[in-house]
């Protein structure tokens, strides 16, 4: 790995013994290739003066080569493609009775009072010399304003 890296860098930096091919082989089209940094100054600053990024669509590197495919089936077994569902999917939701009522846990069902500024007690923060009244002893409760 640190071999080819090493040999990476080098042919990034121009300081290759001649020509070479890098081919990025990528199923899934994840790869991005960028022009060169000062191609892609240019490009920004075109973009920025014409207020639209069709310059970065419009621009083809001329040592850029694309080669678009089709997976084969062995690349689409590898990355789970093959076992995708796509049809008939919401068949198994409705067969499984997700719309039913559940159970809610007690937290859910056991509604506390609340007090219109602030939930409940504990929710207060810790702050020192704070005296403010919560729930039913607070102003806002007691005079039902903000109800």
């Amino acid at each position: 790995y640190d071999t080819f890296m090493a040999k990476l860098r080098t042919l990034s930096e121009g300081k290759s013994d001649g020509p070479f091919t890098l081919i990025i082989n990528d199923p899934l089209s994840n790869s991005f290739v960028g022009p060169p940094p000062s191609v892609a100054a240019s490009l920004a600053l075109k973009a920025e003066e014409g207020n639209s990024s069709a310059v970065y669509s419009d621009y083809k590197d001329p040592r850029v080569e694309i080669v678009e495919y089709v997976r084969s089936q062995d690349q689409d077994d590898i990355l789970g493609i093959s076992d995708l569902k796509t049809e008939g999917y919401n068949e198994q939701i409705e067969a499984t009775g997700t719309d039913q009522m559940q159970e809610l846990s007690d937290r859910l069902t056991n509604v506390h009072k609340r007090g219109p500024d602030h939930p409940n007690i504990f929710g207060k923060p810790e702050v020192e010399g704070d005296d403010t009244k919560y729930g039913e002893d607070s102003v806002v409760w007691k005079t039902g304003s903000g109800r």
